[in-house]
């Protein structure tokens, strides 16, 4: 599916959750972009400044427009205590913000991990989302997002995370058309939005793969790559390092970050971001991947197993349909920290096939989600 079919068909909608850092939504995005290169792309707020972005990501930002809500998140950065303000917000800034647009839209094609989908509710033309996940802070982490608030306001906040469901299971039920990025988010969302799980078709987001096998390298030390959020787990990973005495590189930035180094031994190493060049080169020189965290899909693990680092993660979650245990990891079925030990111990003992794990990566690779979205979205147009 191509520019031609794009120019054929009545105007056509993207929409974005938000546009401020580039992850594993933004990569689908790359290439929903790609299929409709004449589309705008709503969203509730952007960053300004895409240096050091992936291109292809970065590229993007021209066609982005932010909703109402971009003063408040521009002020926000700079003073992060009012990043909180935006969640009751976004529904409205994404219905208030777009109504010439949808008026005169054929379709609207939805990536979501928020509440872009909500568009649906201030539109007749048929609704596509492609969801990464219900949105964690309301939905299945809505008891860290209670935590967080002031014990006198918990209550108020509680009633506008319910309010906020409220308003998502609402626009559910207008999308015309569903696709996931795993079977656990079809899980999670046919709970959330109390649909038949038969309605979520599940197309894996792409992954870069490199076009051959990992050579037969030296490798040495345990590597973690993470947003640091607390549902990451990655205390776990730094604790089991440090009791076996291990070498551990961090690569990341995020709120837990203070936390673990406190906790991390003499040879944990954090180095924060990097670029997507020197992360190739991390996976191919480190002996396995950390990943104890319970995620919808999660797109590390397979770039590491594609680079021949076996993976260590948590036997749940997303994890379950990427990594194969004897194949391309170890799987742990406790979070615990002698769970993750046991488990690094067990991928010591492991021959590892770097060809088989090769072919089992290819599985995601960008062509092979570009064939599955194709397919998808001509069924939705039928």
């Amino acid at each position: 599916m191509g520019s031609r079919r794009d120019e054929s068909m009545p105007q056509t909608l993207l929409a974005h959750h938000w546009f401020f850092q580039p992850r594993g939504g933004e990569r689908v995005l790359v290439e929903l972009a790609a299929l409709f290169p004449a589309a705008p792309i709503l969203t509730a707020f952007a960053a300004d400044d895409v240096a050091g972005w992936p291109a292809a990501i970065a590229a993007l930002r021209p066609r982005v427009r932010p909703s109402r809500l971009q003063r408040l998140f521009c002020a926000a950065e700079r003073m992060p205590a009012l990043m909180p303000l935006l969640l009751p917000l976004l529904p409205w800034g994404m219905r208030r913000s777009f109504s010439r647009d949808l008026t005169g839209a054929g379709r609207v094609i939805v990536s979501d991990a928020g509440l872009a989908k909500s568009l649906a509710l201030e539109t007749t033309a048929p609704v596509s989302v492609y969801l990464h996940s219900p949105m964690r802070h309301i939905w299945h982490d809505a008891e860290q997002t209670l935590s967080k608030v002031p014990a006198a306001a918990r209550p108020a906040a509680d009633r506008m995370l319910a309010r906020l469901r409220r308003i998502d299971r609402e626009s559910a039920t207008r999308v015309t058309h569903w696709a996931v990025n795993s079977c656990t988010t079809a899980e999670r969302a046919a709970t959330a939005y109390g649909l038949p799980r038969e309605r979520f078709s599940v197309i894996h987001p792409p992954v870069a793969v490199p076009d051959e096998p990992a050579g037969d390298l030296p490798r040495s030390g345990l590597l973690v790559v993470s947003g640091m959020e607390p549902y990451k787990k990655d205390l776990l990973a730094v604790q089991a390092a440090a009791r076996l005495d291990r070498p551990l590189t961090v690569v990341g930035d995020g709120p837990e970050r203070r936390r673990l180094e406190r906790a991390a031994g003499p040879k944990a190493r954090f180095i924060g971001k990097v670029s997507d060049v020197d992360l190739d080169r991390l996976y191919r020189t480190h002996a396995m991947l950390l990943f104890c965290g319970v995620e919808d899909f999660g797109i590390v693990p397979v770039e590491a197993i594609a680079r021949g680092c076996p993976v260590v993660a948590l036997g749940s979650g997303g994890a379950t349909e990427t990594v194969e245990p004897g194949k391309t990891g170890v799987l742990f079925s406790e979070p615990t920290v002698d769970a993750v030990v046991a488990a690094i111990e067990a991928c010591d003992d492991t021959a590892w096939d770097l060809g088989l794990m090769h072919a089992r990566a290819a599985r995601f690779a960008p062509e092979q989600f570009r064939v599955a979205m194709s397919r998808w979205l001509a069924e939705a147009l039928s």
